[in-house]
């Protein structure tokens, strides 16, 4: 049985994000998939992670749990 996700975090899947997490860390990224638990970004870099402060491309999924969410805005 699927997990179930809220009608305004379902209007915002394919949409570029940025995820701000309760340590810290932010990430960037399409908003792939999403239910209570998790939340699945692709295409993401970390933000402030590479040299200098940039952004650092990240390979394959990003799996975000939803209680290390510390905001999320639109990018």
């Amino acid at each position: 049985m699927r997990a179930k996700r809220s009608r305004i975090i379902s209007e915002r899947i394919s949409e570029k994000v940025i995820v701000t997490l309760k340590q810290g860390q932010a990430f960037e990224g399409v908003l792939w998939d999403a239910d209570d638990k998790c939340w699945v970004l692709r295409n993401a870099e970390a933000i402030g992670a590479a040299k200098g402060g940039g952004s650092l491309p990240l390979d394959g999924e990003v799996l975000v749990l939803t209680g290390d969410i510390l905001h999320v805005q639109r990018a």
